[in-house]
């Protein structure tokens, strides 16, 4: 969706492209995203887990900048027995503060967040703006 990509996406190269969800289960929650059509992890070349893993590492270096955040945790389901709702491969990426516990409530807050209200669109601009200025002033 075009209008989703000019809101959500911060980041974007010839394989990948990162969105910031507007429905985070925490600040900082965002999706990597292959362009090309796949359903599974293992389908994608080694060039697209190639440029997933960098743009992974990309989003953690912004994300730690703008939400104060150290940790993350990667979230990908891979087939509807797993509760992969979306047939298109995506990527969570899940972040966390320096003294955060894993705890139970957090892991549901990701198990349900489907189900949150969307976040405003004055909130999404700013986020994204700010994703896009720390990827950019990464080097």
């Amino acid at each position: 969706n075009i209008d989703v990509l000019k809101s959500q996406a911060f980041y974007e190269d010839e394989h990948v492209i990162a969105l910031y969800t507007h429905k985070p289960a925490c600040k900082g929650h965002c999706l990597i995203i292959p362009k090309s059509h796949q359903t599974r992890f293992e389908s994608l070349s080694e060039k697209e887990v190639a440029h997933i893993g960098a743009c992974i590492k990309k989003v953690h270096f912004a994300a730690s900048k703008v939400f104060k955040t150290s940790s993350y945790l990667l979230l990908q389901k891979n087939g509807g027995e797993v509760g992969q709702s979306i047939s298109h491969l995506h990527i969570h990426y899940l972040p966390r503060k320096k003294g955060a516990q894993f705890q139970l409530f957090f892991f549901f807050k990701i198990l349900v967040a489907h189900v949150f209200p969307k976040i405003s669109e004055a909130k999404m601009e700013k986020y994204t703006f700010e994703m896009k200025e720390a990827i950019k002033n990464e080097s």
